[in-house]
Order: C-alpha cells, then structure tokens, then sequence
C-alpha cells in the first residue's frame, strides 16, 4: 500500500514515516498541500496522511475537502493529525 504523508515538520515526517514503513507501506513525504496536490496528481494513492497546519497552500481539512471534490481521488481515505482541538 501506498500512502502519502504531508507533514511539514521533518521529526513528525521521521516518526510517522518508520511507524508506516514497520507496517510494510511505501510512503511518499511531501511538506505542503501544494506539493500533495501535485502528486495526487501523477500517481494513485492508498490513503494520505495529513497534518492539520501545513505551511503553504491550505490546512489539512481543506486539502481533504479538495480530495472529495475531485473524482479521480474521491474515494481515498484522508486521516488528519492534529494535537490541537478541532470545532
């Protein structure tokens, strides 16, 4: 299974990574939601793990909310980390 991993920060990227590769996934790090869109783009995805707080672009629920809205990514599955409360 592939998933892709967009998380800005390079020690949560180290730990999630190594906690998805222990379970046999092949994981793609990308650090913003522009650069997931962009993969998203060229290659089919299992699942994305995402970050709530991305640097650039728009925040984890947004970046889910464009994956829903296209066809060819509808139906992927989204997590979004955050430690921070969500309304």
């Amino acid at each position: 299974m592939k998933v892709l991993l967009v998380e800005s920060s390079r020690f949560h990227q180290i730990m999630i990574s190594q906690i998805f590769n222990n379970e046999g996934l092949v994981v793609r790090i990308v650090n913003s939601s522009d650069e997931a869109i962009m993969v998203l783009e060229d290659e089919t995805m299992d699942f994305i793990c995402t970050a709530y707080h991305l640097p650039s672009g728009f925040d984890g629920i947004k970046l889910a909310q464009q994956v829903r809205n296209n066809p060819e990514t509808r139906d992927t599955p989204v997590i979004l980390l955050t430690s921070n409360e969500i309304d």
